[in-house]
Formats: C-alpha cells, sequence, structure tokens
C-alpha cells in the first residue's frame, strides 16, 4: 500500500509526552484505524457495506489458534444509504494523564501531531461520515469548537471526515479512566508484568456511535 493511502497522527510533543501514534489506511472503500500500542494484534474496520468492526488480526488469530468468529470484540453496523446529513461515528479520547515518554522517539516527518491537552482535559478525534457525494469535504461545516484534522474522499463518492477538539474533563469521565486503569493493574500484576503496557477499553453510545480510549498502565 502506497504512502498516499496512509495518515499519522498523534497528540502531544513527539520528543517528549506523547499518545501511541495511530494510522489510517485506505483501502478502496474500507479504512482501517490502527494503534502502535496494538502492534499487529487489533485493527478497527470501517466496510462499504457499512459493517464496522473492533478485531484481532490475521496475525494474531493464527498465532493464538483463535476461531475466526471468535475474533471480534465488537461489532456494529451503519446504514450507509440512510446516510442523508453528516453523523459522528466514532471518536478516539485522549486524557492528558495519559500522554507517556517513550523510549524512542519517532523520526517520521509525515506524522501530524496536536497539541497535548491541559492537565483538567482530554482532546477527542471525531470521525464523521458524510454520504452526500454532491457536497464537498470543504463544503462540510465543522462542529463547534472543532478543528479540521484530515477528511478522505473515498472511490465510492463517500467521505470519513476527522476533527479534534479539547474538552474538559469530567469527574464522571476521570472516575470511568480510574476504573479502568485499576482493572489493567490487577492483571498485569497477576501476570507477572513489570513493564509499562498499552490498555484500550471501547465505550458504545445510545446512538450507535463508538468511543475508545487507550491507556497507559505502569
Amino acid at each position: 500500500m502506497s504512502k498516499k493511502d496512509r495518515f499519522q497522527f498523534g497528540v502531544g510533543d513527539c520528543q517528549g509526552k506523547r499518545s501511541n501514534i495511530w494510522s489510517v489506511i485506505l483501502n478502496k472503500n474500507d479504512m482501517y484505524l490502527f494503534s502502535k500500542g496494538f502492534g499487529s494484534d487489533f485493527k478497527i474496520s470501517f466496510h462499504e457495506s457499512g459493517q464496522c468492526q473492533l478485531s484481532m488480526t490475521d496475525a494474531v488469530v493464527k498465532r493464538e489458534n483463535i476461531a475466526n468468529r471468535h475474533r471480534h470484540m465488537d461489532r456494529w453496523r451503519l446504514e450507509i444509504d440512510q446516510i442523508f446529513n453528516p453523523i459522528h461515528i466514532f471518536s478516539i479520547i485522549f486524557p492528558a494523564t495519559e500522554l507517556i515518554n517513550f523510549n524512542k522517539n519517532p523520526d517520521d516527518l509525515s506524522i501530524t501531531w496536536m497539541d497535548a491537552p491541559s492537565n483538567d482535559e482530554y482532546l477527542e478525534v471525531s470521525v464523521y461520515i458524510l454520504n452526500l457525494s454532491y457536497v464537498t469535504n470543504m463544503q462540510f461545516n465543522i462542529p463547534h469548537k472543532c478543528n479540521l484534522l484530515k477528511d478522505f474522499r473515498m472511490q465510492n463518492g463517500i467521505s470519513y471526515v476527522y476533527f479534534y477538539q479539547y474538552v474538559p474533563m469530567t469527574e464522571e469521565k476521570n472516575i470511568i479512566v480510574n476504573q479502568h486503569k485499576i482493572k489493567c493493574k490487577k492483571i498485569k500484576l497477576h501476570n507477572g508484568i513489570d513493564k509499562t503496557v498499552s490498555y484500550f477499553f471501547i465505550t458504545s453510545l445510545p446512538t450507535g456511535e463508538r468511543k475508545i480510549c487507550e491507556l497507559f498502565i505502569d
């Protein structure tokens, strides 16, 4: 796959505290989303059919001898033919507390970096789908307080538009993050792991979209 089919982004200082690097990969009318923290184990897929899923990759299915029917951790569907207005379909949450110093700094100049959120905020990257072939991406009204990160027009005329915004970190959201960190620390201790690990959790909203948050457990 050529470089033009891949877009990479991260949050924070590439020479200091930062997030993992995330990649968007396009293949015909399908879009795939990866975190470097996932390694080669997981991917988020948005298919032309409207099927979306968080799944284990072929590599981990083969390595762990996992039945194909058990590879999907979450599945949902977009009724693409019925989308007449731009809608929010997915978000990635970057709490300020989850930016860390890595042992190796990236040297890829093509990575797009967004400023780190303040200590009482998180940065949210939101993905919208636009199924109006007669409307260009530049005519799409940017949601309030959002900044355009990247837009992708697929071969079938559908667009995926990425925005980012800085959102106050409420006490409720902070409790949810800490609960997941406590859970993962227990698993890490049980398995005798002493290095910093990447962990993620996904939330399903009543309106159908998903939000994923990646944490670091030291």
